[in-house]
């Protein structure tokens, strides 16, 4: 079952507490939040196209690789740990283990972004930022 939390209403929903119903709001929150950083992350890498003359724009490239890596995997933990407590409090964990074989929840903000982020997004913010890291080490240790 594939569920888009942005086309859902979970205020409808007979099982819910207000409670509950608050706290997948504040995931869903936090989910499009983390959308928004690895937006800037993208006009980050994009500003670093104009430092290639500055003097010392290896030490630069080494640094914001590292920070391009560190939201990517901060980023992809976070959306994880979300989506799983989001599962969870919609179908209780003793409803997933009696219908483990049946049951199989996917927890999209939006199916079509969310699977294009998984692949345009994070590859190429992992690839860049490996590739960087490795180029300006060899800058700086040759």
């Amino acid at each position: 079952m594939d569920l888009e939390l942005d086309k859902l209403d979970f205020s409808t929903w007979d099982h819910l507490s207000n409670e509950t119903v608050h706290l997948v709001n504040e995931h869903k929150k936090h989910i499009k939040s983390l959308n928004n950083m690895m937006y800037l992350v993208a006009i980050l890498l994009f500003l670093t196209l104009f430092i290639y003359n500055f003097k010392y724009n290896e030490y630069v490239f080494f640094i914001l690789s590292i920070i391009v890596f560190v939201i990517t995997l901060y980023t992809i933990t976070s959306k994880i740990k979300a989506k799983k407590s989001i599962k969870y409090l919609l179908f209780p964990k003793e409803k997933l283990k009696q219908n483990s074989n049946k049951l199989k929840v996917r927890i999209y903000l939006l199916k079509v972004s969310d699977r294009s982020d998984i692949f345009f997004t994070y590859t190429l913010h992992f690839i860049w930022s490996i590739t960087f890291m490795i180029w300006s080490l060899s800058k700086i240790l040759l």
